[in-house]
Order: structure tokens, then sequence, then C-alpha cells
């Protein structure tokens, strides 16, 4: 299994609070801590995962500034991490990988002239991965399926006369450490 071995430190702190500098202004406030999403099979923690919230900021002429608020930190593993993490992680528990799922667009509805070229990328690790791409009509009615990356939509006769489309990736795996990945996609096309 894989493990993910944090030895230093990852850092998602919220500054401090800035000073008035004498003027009288008053004091800044503390940034809110970010977040931190760490996944994998093990996470062993030897060093630090800080979200903490930044402290106010110091005045001459008023009250303090208010701290940041501490932000989040979510840790999906098989395994517990009990020190060095701060605020306390969430936990899912295991990590399993479905073995299928579809995400789809929204419907995409410009003022179309013509539909143009559909270009996506992905990440599929093995051979037991699979994505593919199919194109919808706004009501989810299949058009066209399996369509490569580079394909020109309005070449497609299922597709020319539509004047609004939706996009679903289906992911699938037979793998049981890895899952293929949609990364991006993009649908060009000429308006009015």
């Amino acid at each position: 299994a894989a493990t993910l071995a944090v030895g230093g430190s990852i850092l998602a702190n919220g500054g401090n609070g800035g000073t008035d500098g004498n003027g009288n202004c008053g004091a800044g406030g503390g940034g809110s801590g970010g977040s931190i999403w760490l996944q994998a099979p093990v996470v062993t923690v030897a060093g630090t995962i800080y979200a903490k919230g930044g402290t106010g900021g110091s005045s001459t002429y008023a009250s303090v500034g208010g701290a940041g608020s501490d932000g989040r930190i979510r840790i999906d593993s098989g395994t517990a991490v009990s020190s060095g993490v701060a605020p306390a992680p969430g936990y899912t528990g295991s990590i399993a990988h479905l073995t299928s799922g579809t995400v789809a667009s929204p419907s995409i509805a410009p003022s179309l002239c013509a539909w143009g070229t559909l270009s996506f990328n992905s990440t599929i690790p093995s051979n037991q991965t699979t994505l593919t791409v199919d194109v919808l009509d706004s009501a989810g009615n299949l058009l066209a399926t399996n369509v490569s990356s580079g394909t020109n939509l309005g070449a497609l006769s299922a597709i020319s006369g539509k004047s609004a489309l939706k996009l679903r990736a289906n992911l699938g795996t037979s793998a049981t450490t890895s899952t293929p990945a949609l990364l991006d996609w993009t649908l060009a096309y000429t308006s009015y």
C-alpha cells in the first residue's frame, strides 16, 4: 500500500494581524487558517501539520485585533494520526476506490452559431482503469459516446443542430489502488 509520510511541516496558518504603528488607527485582525487535505491508504506524521489562525495585532489606541479562526485539516486514511496536527483533523476512514462513477457538466447553451472542438485531459494510471467522454443533449439523452479529445462536435450530425449540450465523463477501475482522473475539459464554439 502507498504511504504518505510527513517528515517536515505542512503549514496553512493565517498571518498575524498588523499593529497600528503608534498611529492611533487600531490593530488588524489575524488571518484565518487555510485548509489541508491529505489522502493515502497510509499517512504517517513525524513532523507537523498546522492550519492555525493568526494572532490579533496590537494597538496603542484601542484594544488588540481579534485572532483568526483555525482552518480545517482532513486526512483520508486507514490509519489514525494523533500528534503533530492542529487543529485536530477529520477522518473518513479507509480509502476504497469505487469501481465506477460519472460526472456531468451543466448544460452548455451559448448564443450558438456552431459547435467546435471538444478537448480534455485525463490521467489513466493503468490498463485496469478507463475514462470515456459522452456528449448529451440538455435533457440528458445520449448523442455521441466515447468521444475522443480533439473531436470537432460540429462535424457530428447528431450534435450539429443542437443548441445546448452536456458533457459526461465515465470513470471505471478494476484496480484496488488506482483510479482515473478527469483533469479538465473544454468545449469550443462560435457564437453570434
